[in-house]
């Protein structure tokens, strides 16, 4: 018996890769092989799966459910930090929220009563224009609720993940 791969087939009795390659006497004997009716084991839905001999098909590998979390885990984080980075809009004007830029306003927010009004802040190819020091106050303490709601809504998803089953964090990590 044969398992398809992207490039070849592998011979199941030995583990061995043979390669698509018509010359190769080990893949002329598999092609014998199919042209009598059989028919090899598809591709494996993913690194996620392994083969079932009892169901004849692919079926989630829950050994891997721990490696699935992390790597589901980890890309939850990314998006996070690309949320909170990019999605931040005050005053109709989309901020960025670099860490950079995050103490920048945190020092400005912290001598506001110093800054001089109407106040620039940078927001893309435009400004956000603050006009005293309780507008300042104001647009911080936003930024401050957005990055939390952020952190929180991340957490919230990875909470979900963790009663998940194999199966289900398969299909996650497919629609996400």
């Amino acid at each position: 018996m044969y398992a398809l791969t992207h490039n070849g087939v592998i011979r199941l009795e030995d583990r061995a890769f043979i390669p698509a390659n018509p010359a190769n006497l080990d893949y002329q004997e598999y092609l014998e092989w199919v042209n009598e009716g059989n028919e090899p084991r598809s591709l494996s839905p993913s690194a996620y799966h392994k083969w079932s001999d009892s169901e004849g098909t692919y079926v989630a590998d829950t050994s891997k459910k721990q490696e699935l979390l992390q790597l589901l885990k980890a890309k939850i984080d990314v998006e996070t930090d690309e949320n909170i980075l990019n999605g931040f809009v005050y005053d109709d004007k989309n901020i960025k929220l670099s860490l950079e830029n995050q103490m920048n306003y945190k020092a400005e927010y912290d001598m506001r009563e110093l800054l001089t009004y109407p106040h620039k802040i940078k927001a893309g190819n435009e400004y956000v224009m603050v006009e005293s020091s309780d507008k300042y106050a104001a647009f911080y303490i936003a930024g401050v609720q957005y990055i939390r709601t952020c952190i929180e809504a991340g957490w919230n998803e990875k909470d979900t993940l963790d009663s998940k089953t194999t199966v289900e964090l398969i299909e996650y990590m497919n629609n996400s």
